[in-house]
């Protein structure tokens, strides 16, 4: 995996009041994305030439009750890089396989990031998270009395 380091340049959450005549009763949307700002070579330490993928991951929530943007820095290295990225109008552009490697980094390090800033600020979590309800465990219970029989 070429991907070598995901760094975080600014963390921020906020919280707002929703507004008087949002209606939290019909539930809050949790949306998120992410978005490649630039991509510049440049040489690091040992490496060599690297690619440096600056990123924005936001995370906005529906009536607006706050929100959560993650900045940072994705440092992807190839032997070739001419294997991995095109030159377009001046312009460096990821080809599809690295492409997938950045934003699945970009994506695995702001997911975790933005579900602990949502829980310090108590916004809903940016994800799903597993949750017990009532039926499965008396499932789980008849299923446990059915073998003990």
């Amino acid at each position: 995996m070429p991907v070598i380091d995901v760094v975080f340049t600014k963390l921020e959450a906020y919280r707002k009041k929703p507004a008087k005549d949002a209606d939290l009763k019909g539930g809050i949307k949790v949306n998120s994305h992410t978005g490649m700002e630039s991509i510049t070579k440049e040489k690091v330490g040992t490496l060599g030439e690297c690619l440096l993928v600056e990123y924005l991951y936001h995370v906005g929530y529906e009536p607006d009750i706050g929100g959560i943007d993650i900045r940072g820095r994705v440092v992807y290295h190839a032997k070739k890089l001419t294997q991995v990225c095109d030159n377009k109008d001046g312009n460096i552009v990821l080809k599809p396989q690295a492409f997938a490697e950045v934003q699945n980094a970009i994506l695995s390090s702001s997911t975790v990031q933005a579900l602990l800033l949502s829980r310090d600020i108590k916004l809903p979590p940016s994800i799903q998270l597993p949750r017990v309800k009532v039926d499965d465990v008396k499932e789980a219970e008849e299923a446990k009395g059915s073998k003990a029989a």
